[in-house]
């Protein structure tokens, strides 16, 4: 799930930029994260390897840690990129609440 949700926050993400940033405008980044605002400023490519890095690193932890340990890290990280998501789903989608509440389920029931 922390993967899943991941990439359905980074997929949101870069459908979530204007017209003016998919031009080349990249100070057109809309991004909660400052550090992920960042990278997006830079260039959407680096935006997507800081979150591949920030991905295999919770996944190296995830495998490496006590289970106990571990199961808190998959759910905190899985719980950060559902906020994530559903901050897109909310604010963009015209079914957002619906959508929000489909990603709950889909994470509590995945978790």
């Amino acid at each position: 799930m922390p993967i899943i949700l991941t990439c359905l926050d980074d997929y949101l993400t870069l459908v979530g930029q204007s017209h003016e940033y998919w031009t080349g405008n990249y100070a057109q980044a809309i991004e909660g994260d400052p550090i992920f605002y960042r990278l997006l400023t830079y260039h959407p490519l680096a935006y997507t390897g800081g979150e591949l890095a920030l991905a295999l690193v919770f996944s190296g932890l995830i495998l490496l840690m006590p289970q106990t340990l571990a199961m808190t890290i998959s759910i905190a990280f899985a719980l950060g990129h559902m906020y994530g998501a559903s901050t897109w789903l909310l604010a963009h989608y015209h079914y957002g609440h619906e959508l929000f509440c489909g990603l709950t389920l889909l994470t509590a029931f995945g978790m």
